[in-house]
């Protein structure tokens, strides 16, 4: 998931950005920031955002593939987005007057979706988990995301997830 709000930093017009990376119905990796490029626009602002998103949850994804000895070509991995801007400008090759000037990195979202590797999908702003870390959420709204991000990890799988860990590395139980 992947959220910004568009230049809400008075002083240098910057963008407040946030993403969660979710692994087995839990968040296991999390950015609240202030991205560097000055968005002109608010799809931009997503737009940036979803890269960061895009490029943590790669790494993740490569980590995950290496401790479990995947060989195989993993599915896309599913970006939520609640901008239907955002999700053109990554789907699309096309610049345009208002897409040219984004710098090259930026654009890793759109080779993860031309090689496979992502899909970007639309989800409504009341659906938005990373609200929470882009904008202040009045005290219902804050409990619900608070709760629905703190998924609580049973100490079975837990316990599961350690064995399968030191089975990988070869430790003795």
């Amino acid at each position: 998931m992947s959220d910004s709000s568009w230049n809400d930093d008075i002083d240098h017009g910057r963008s407040t950005g946030c993403y969660e990376s979710f692994y087995m119905g839990g968040v296991v990796d999390h950015s609240s920031n202030l991205p560097d490029p000055i968005a002109l626009s608010s799809a931009e602002a997503e737009y940036n955002e979803a890269c960061l998103a895009c490029m943590a949850t790669n790494h993740l994804a490569m980590i995950l593939d290496e401790l479990e000895g995947r060989t195989e070509p993993r599915k896309a991995i599913p970006i939520l987005l609640d901008s239907k801007s955002a999700i053109a400008m990554g789907n699309s090759f096309k610049d345009t007057k208002h897409t040219r000037h984004i710098m090259g990195r930026y654009h890793y979202v759109r080779e993860g979706v031309d090689s496979g590797r992502f899909t970007l999908h639309w989800i409504g702003t009341d659906d938005m988990l990373s609200d929470i870390g882009t904008k202040q959420t009045p005290g219902p709204r804050h409990t619900l995301l608070t709760n629905l991000i703190l998924v609580p990890v049973k100490e079975t799988s837990k316990a599961a997830f350690i064995q399968l860990i030191q089975y990988k590395r070869g430790d003795s139980f």
